[in-house]
């Protein structure tokens, strides 16, 4: 049984990574959801798994989310980033909030010593039947619900100043049908909307959340800074820029050690003819909070960077476009892409 199902999951990682490869929105592929990662067997299943996802697609995280504890857990040791779901005072000490702070915090620095990994919070929060008032807040109210989301993020703000804690998933977007239980109401009611779309209060909550991390940090995840240097770089002969490089190294080297060393420059990216980057040494460690970009900066110098690579119908070479208006993002690339220029 367990060999199938594993041939089976091989299978549907396949399909999945050669249907989404060149979506844009695709940051990591997740391999699993709260699977039995505590079983003997785990660690050897989903090395397979992980590994098999690594050669279909070897530039981006692989990852799966789960809810065990790091003391049991058999296969998040393979994963590039951990991501966590957690539900504190809700399925457990349900309405006690005041737990959330010093358990999750707890819980988060725990996994950080056992596997020194980066974290993301991939699930969190709780049910709030909409028009369900009450002060205090008590549980399946809105105002529960904003003050438990609120618990959460005080730690999330600390752990993020700590710079292994990269992200937050709340659980979930709208509110949707399930089985009945003793645990729903008419349904799942985690959603920050209801079915149809109405805001709750943790809406707002949200909101205010996010306009205000969006202002008050120049600084983003996975070093995205580094795309405006790349459209100021040339595009040329690769063999010539490389020459140019290693000749401004040199210099460096040759300099007197009693003078301060130059600001370093990063090297060239070398962009060949085909559209392929080839060689691109960046670093934004020494960037100052001036050398940072906006959220309209990056945009502008995303839109650069694709007309300099070839990677838009404007482009001066016409992009890499083959005979049904399909664009491929990467040269040889083995796998169909999945998106077509719409004139």
């Amino acid at each position: 049984m367990v060999r199938e199902t594993l041939q089976k999951h091989v299978q549907m990682m396949t399909e999945l990574v050669s249907r989404d490869r060149n979506h844009p929105s695709v940051v990591m592929w997740s391999v699993a959801n709260e699977p039995d990662s505590e079983h003997a067997s785990a660690a050897a299943y989903f090395k397979h798994i992980i590994q098999h996802t690594r050669t279909l697609d070897p530039t981006r995280p692989v990852t799966f989310a789960t809810f065990k504890s790091p003391d049991k857990e058999q296969a998040v040791q393979f994963v590039d980033v951990l991501m966590i779901n957690r539900y504190y005072a809700w399925y457990t000490n349900t309405g006690q909030t005041d737990i959330i702070p010093v358990s999750l915090e707890r819980d988060m620095l725990t996994w950080r010593r056992t596997f020194r990994k980066l974290i993301l919070m991939s699930e969190y929060g709780c049910d709030a039947v909409a028009g369900m008032h009450s002060d205090p807040p008590y549980a399946f109210t809105e105002e529960f619900q904003s003050e438990y989301v609120s618990q959460y993020h005080g730690v999330f703000d600390r752990l993020r100043a700590a710079r292994f804690f990269i992200g937050e998933q709340i659980w979930n977007f709208a509110d949707f049908h399930t089985a009945q239980g003793v645990t729903r109401v008419d349904g799942n009611k985690k959603g920050v909307f209801t079915r149809q779309r109405q805001p709750k209060l943790v809406a707002y909550t949200l909101r205010a959340r996010y306009l205000g991390i969006a202002n008050t940090t120049r600084r983003f995840p996975l070093r995205l800074t580094q795309l405006a240097r790349a459209t100021a770089m040339p595009v040329g002969d690769a063999q010539q820029q490389q020459q140019a490089a290693q000749q401004a190294a040199q210099q460096q080297q040759r300099q007197p050690q009693q003078q301060p060393p130059p600001q370093q420059q990063p090297q060239p990216a070398v962009v060949s003819s085909e559209g392929e980057v080839e060689a691109m040494q960046l670093d934004d460690q020494d960037m100052t909070e001036e050398d940072e970009l906006t959220a309209g900066e990056l945009m502008k110098a995303a839109a650069t960077l694709d007309l300099n690579l070839g990677l838009t119908a404007d482009s001066p070479g016409g992009g890499v476009l083959d005979a049904s208006g399909a664009e491929s993002t990467l040269a040889g690339d083995a796998i169909a892409p999945t998106h077509v220029w719409m004139n």
